[in-house]
């Protein structure tokens, strides 16, 4: 299966609490790349079949595909 990169929230969290969640997460199968107590923020990568699964852990706020956006440059007038 393709990995995904995904977004999870985690509101309400922080020191231990916020990392027992992160634990929950990786223990769901979630490689985190990074992990952010003070904005309650997880980023990292996934099975796509199992980012779903991310959104029943306890203390996940809502789990999701990371979407890229690209700007286009202004056409020169």
């Amino acid at each position: 299966m393709a990995k995904v990169k995904v977004v999870v929230t985690v509101p309400n969290a922080e020191g231990r609490a916020f990392t027992a969640v992160v634990d929950r997460l990786r223990d769901a199968g979630l490689a985190v790349a990074d992990a952010h107590d003070k904005l309650g923020l997880v980023t990292g990568t996934i099975d796509a079949d199992k980012v779903n699964t991310l959104k029943g852990v306890e203390g996940v706020g809502y789990a999701r595909e990371e979407r890229a956006i690209k700007l286009v440059a202004p056409k020169p007038s």
